[in-house]
């Protein structure tokens, strides 16, 4: 699995394809999670996204 870093580029890319009119709301699960907080703050201040959400669950059996 890819450094959290590397996905940067990829989250942000996967961001411009969905051509919103208006902030959004961005986040994931765990590694998501990790990729989502380390851009949000940029995107914040662009006006490119409202809020971050983050989300995990660890279940040991």
């Amino acid at each position: 699995m890819p450094r959290a870093e590397k996905l940067d580029s990829e989250y942000l890319a996967t961001i411009d394809t969905l051509h919103v009119d208006g902030p959004l709301i961005i986040g994931g699960k765990s590694m998501g999670c990790r990729v989502a907080s380390m851009i949000a703050d940029e995107l914040f201040e662009a006006d490119r996204i409202a809020e971050l959400l983050c989300v995990g669950y660890a279940c040991s059996v």
